[in-house]
């Protein structure tokens, strides 16, 4: 580097209160720990002749061996003035744009007649269920009382429409519809009319 020769220029970028230029050296075995990441005060190897007569020495810590770093020599171009460099610029970080979320189809909401007619079709098919359910219990507990005045016929060998009546506490028109019903099936056989009327095998 020769005397007389620009080696920065001032300025106020970034976080600074003025313009201003940071200068530093750093040796080739620099000390990390110097408080300074390395780098060490370069006004003793930049400072005049007649400035080293007049100013004292800054005391250094002696570096065994430490030599300024041979920058190699550019070629010779004539260095801008400071009025000829251009202002820094910066560029405000452009957003960055968010993906628009796709609004979803709204499904529409049913009417107060369609949430009626459903409430209908649900409530009629539970009493459809019921009603099943109901004749099914029905039909099992005839069976069952068909089996014992089927019993009651091979105990007494003959019975009449009050056995009946006495043996599953009926009326005389259910004891009746009983006894057709296995007349019907071919499981008794009857003899007689009215009161006189019997039932056996």
């Amino acid at each position: 580097m020769q005397t007389n020769k620009v080696i920065g220029l001032s300025g106020s970028s970034g976080a600074a209160f003025g313009e201003h230029l940071h200068l530093a050296i750093k040796p080739n075995n620099p000390d990390l720990n110097n408080g300074y990441l390395g780098f060490i005060d370069p006004a003793p190897y930049l400072s005049l002749p007649s400035q080293k007569e007049e100013t004292p020495p800054v005391e250094t810590q002696p570096v065994e061996k430490q030599k300024p770093p041979e920058q190699p020599k550019p070629e010779e171009t004539p260095q801008p003035s400071a009025e000829e460099v251009p202002p820094i610029k910066y560029e405000p970080e452009k957003p960055v744009e968010q993906p628009q979320q796709t609004e979803q189809p709204q499904t529409p909401q049913p009417s107060v007649e369609e949430i009626q007619k459903q409430v209908d079709e649900k409530l009629k098919a539970e009493i459809k269920a019921r009603r099943l359910k109901a004749n099914q219990t029905r039909q099992t507990k005839r069976e069952e009382n068909l089996m014992r005045i089927e019993k009651l016929v091979q105990e007494k060998k003959e019975i009449n429409n009050d056995d009946v009546c006495d043996l599953l506490h009926v009326s005389q028109s259910t004891a009746t519809n009983y006894l057709q019903t296995l007349v019907n099936r071919g499981t008794i056989k009857f003899e007689g009319k009215g009161k006189a009327t019997v039932y056996h095998y």
